[in-house]
């Protein structure tokens, strides 16, 4: 008897719904070069990736820089990404590219939206009572409460949450205010605002981020809390169409375990994508998760696709984040 193998599915489905890019490579393959390009800084390969994109998917690059730039960058950032986003064209597409490239990097977002923003049980609480309770929560840094909290209320009314959120930056982190409203627009401007929670994630982590001077805050040293970056100081090394061509494969840290090569090929899994990801990083910023555990999100994936085999639970061996901050 013939059993289903679930790679061999996997690779049919991949074939099936198959989009490529300019050279006829696969779209899921080039945008994760991309990102990981954007990681490290290496605008070469990073123009290269999006000139294979265009012009075909330029919505797409409109919409993935949003998330970019709140998932991988650090800091203040979003608010001149989405300026250039609502520009829109190639030069201002380019010019995102070039600011991300050049921005401080940190995944705190993500490691909040992956390991703290998960409502095992509801608390019952009407939108009002949590979007209160989430506010206390961010004033005293309770991370974990308010993981649980912005995840249960950003489900049941999303409005109400970042109604909360600009009102906290209003009126306690003002540097932060257009920030958080840029942020805010750009949840309402991806294609799914009610499942992508990296925006509001980022909201919260930056409440928590303290650094000495305040600018220091600022993704990219030439910007500003108060006023949008001139989009013609934004230093772009050369157009993307003259970034240097890859022919055959890209290098293999630009490969995870979401590109078929990485998946099938490589062996990749989350134990690699998490480490991968945050050693890239350039130039990182360190701040307030990078030396806190990602076991829930790891085991969670390793569930899915284990190629290397670990003894499930697995642990990275880092602290959680409650030993850091407190319960």
């Amino acid at each position: 008897m013939l059993r289903f193998r679930p790679q061999i599915g996997e690779r049919m489905m991949e074939l099936a719904y198959q989009m490529l890019t300019r050279t006829g490579r696969s779209f899921w393959e080039v945008t994760s070069v991309m990102q990981n390009s954007i990681r490290k800084g290496d605008y070469e390969l990073a123009g290269h990736a999006m000139w294979e994109l265009l012009p075909g998917y330029m919505p797409y690059l409109r919409k993935r820089f949003l998330v970019i730039s709140a998932e991988d960058c650090f800091g203040v950032i979003t608010k001149e990404i989405l300026a250039l986003s609502e520009i829109g064209d190639e030069t201002a597409l380019t010019r995102a590219l070039a600011l991300m490239c050049a921005a401080k990097k940190n995944r705190d977002a993500d490691y909040f939206v992956c390991n703290l923003m998960f409502c095992p049980e509801p608390t019952g609480m009407t939108k009002d009572e949590l979007a209160k309770e989430l506010h206390r929560a961010i004033r005293k840094q309770e991370v974990v409460r308010a993981g649980r909290l912005a995840a249960e209320l950003f489900k049941k009314n999303r409005k109400e949450l970042w109604k909360m959120l600009t009102q906290t930056a209003e009126i306690f982190y003002p540097h932060l205010l257009d920030e958080v409203e840029a942020l805010k627009r750009a949840n309402d401007a991806v294609s799914k605002p009610a499942e992508e929670t990296i925006f509001a994630a980022k909201a919260i982590v930056l409440m928590w981020t303290k650094k000495e001077p305040l600018e220091g805050v600022l993704g990219w040293e030439g910007m500003d809390f108060f006023h949008l970056l001139d989009p013609a100081v934004i230093p772009v090394p050369k157009p993307v169409e003259e970034c240097r061509k890859v022919k055959g494969l890209f290098p293999e840290w630009a490969y995870n375990w979401h590109t078929a090569y990485g998946k099938y090929q490589l062996r990749r899994d989350a134990v690699h994508a998490i480490q991968n990801d945050q050693k890239i990083l350039t130039p990182l910023e360190e701040n307030l998760f990078d030396d806190c555990t990602w076991n829930r999100d790891i085991n969670i994936c390793l569930q899915k696709h284990n190629p290397n085999r670990y003894l499930l639970p697995f642990d990275d061996g880092k602290r959680k984040p409650e030993e850091k901050y407190g319960a």
